[in-house]
């Protein structure tokens, strides 16, 4: 009898496990296998050789093989944290600077009202976006009520008191009562929260939903029943079911892509009296870089003759990124002389042409303070000379 209750216990743990998934590392790897646990130092991932234990210091990415991206619901309110996280709420809940936000993928989340940025009830369309993202680059010195008529948002300042499911209490500057706007309101659009000055602990990562939620976490965790728990870093709890997650991304600051920097200095040297500046996550026709009919999201575009200098102030191990002829260029066209310095010393030369195969780049910046791309002109004037650097990437 005991023995069955043995078989029946560990049936129990198996089938609490974490889901198949595929792991990438900064040092290029992929492992394959199943999540047995994860803490905020170490995965242990069962794999076809066995046990492989990874600190998380050294994942890039954790990607549950099943997932498979779902719906945001159309009718919740759009919450954004203080400290990057994004999601959507089914209910709000805001009394004595305390906010619960009830989320159907997140559970019942508790934090100070001060580590939200904002919560909209409307919806955001192209006609207001644009006035909304200038709203929120605003430093907010008190908060907020912005209201919607036709297509202009307005913003009245002064003290949120109360978030309920019926009303928000608010005092308007110079009034000295406050006014209790119905959530039925239909000019009722968002409210922003004033900025604090409390620090932010540091995050350990970034859990994305199949929802397109995202949350920053400083702690996460595996249970005993096969589900996930997390810690925001702005405060709150969450616990996660694994069906829910598309992706547990750690490289927070551990990867910056090239194309989000600018180049400390840029040379241009035209070979006719055309002149082609570099391109930043797209290609010369304005759509997304693609080498061998692959594309990327993230990358550069340059033409010869471009040289490309960015300070890098020895923050950065290594430099990775798949180079070839972007495919826009005719087939067999494209001729350019690249190379790669680090302080003034070559890192890498290489000819690349329209016939190449697309080449991965790895070099290594240890102690490296200024990194220069040279795209020099190669046996054929200029003519296609499109290199493309996908998913360009510097790696602490």
């Amino acid at each position: 009898m005991a023995h069955s209750a043995a078989i029946i216990a560990l049936a129990g743990l198996l089938a609490a496990g974490g889901p198949e998934a595929d792991v990438a590392t900064l040092d290029g790897q992929t492992y394959s296998g199943t999540v047995a646990a994860l803490n905020g130092t170490t995965l242990t991932l069962e794999t076809s050789d066995g046990s492989e234990s990874i600190a998380t210091k050294q994942i890039l990415e954790l990607t549950p093989k099943s997932a498979t991206d779902g719906e945001a619901s159309a009718d919740s309110v759009a919450v954004r944290l203080r400290d990057g996280s994004q999601f959507g709420c089914s209910r709000v809940v805001v009394a004595n600077r305390e906010a619960t936000l009830t989320c159907p993928d997140l559970g019942d989340i508790k934090v100070p009202s001060g580590a939200i940025e904002s919560l909209r009830f409307g919806k955001l369309d192209a006609q207001v976006r644009r006035s909304w993202e200038e709203i929120l680059e605003r430093k907010q010195k008190s908060d907020v009520v912005v209201t919607r008529k036709s297509d202009i948002l307005d913003r009245v300042e002064g003290t949120l008191d109360t978030i309920s499911d019926e009303a928000i209490g608010f005092v308007p500057q110079g009034i000295d009562r406050t006014l209790k706007i119905a959530r039925s309101n239909a000019v009722l659009f968002a409210v922003i929260f004033a900025e604090t000055n409390e620090r932010s602990a540091k995050p350990l990562c970034d859990l994305k939903m199949t929802s397109g939620d995202r949350v920053r976490l400083k702690k996460l965790a595996t249970t005993e029943d096969g589900n996930l728990t997390g810690t925001l870093v702005g405060g709150g709890n969450v616990t996660v079911a694994w069906s829910s997650v598309r992706a547990i991304d750690y490289s927070l600051g551990k990867v910056v892509s090239l194309s989000s920097l600018k180049p400390r200095d840029i040379e241009h040297t035209p070979y006719f009296d055309v002149d082609w500046p570099h391109r930043v996550d797209r290609n010369y026709d304005g759509e997304t870089i693609s080498i061998d009919r692959k594309t990327y999201s993230r990358g550069l575009v340059i033409h010869s003759k471009t040289s490309l200098q960015y300070r890098i102030d020895r923050d950065f191990r290594k430099f990775r990124a798949v180079m070839g002829i972007e495919d826009t260029v005719p087939s067999g066209l494209g001729d350019v002389d690249v190379v790669f310095t680090g302080d003034g010393k070559e890192l890498m030369k290489r000819k690349v042409t329209g016939s190449d195969k697309p080449i991965d780049v790895e070099l290594d910046l240890k102690g490296v303070r200024d990194f220069e791309i040279l795209v020099d002109f190669g046996g054929d004037l200029d003519i296609s000379d499109h290199l493309a650097l996908g998913d360009a990437r510097l790696i602490k």
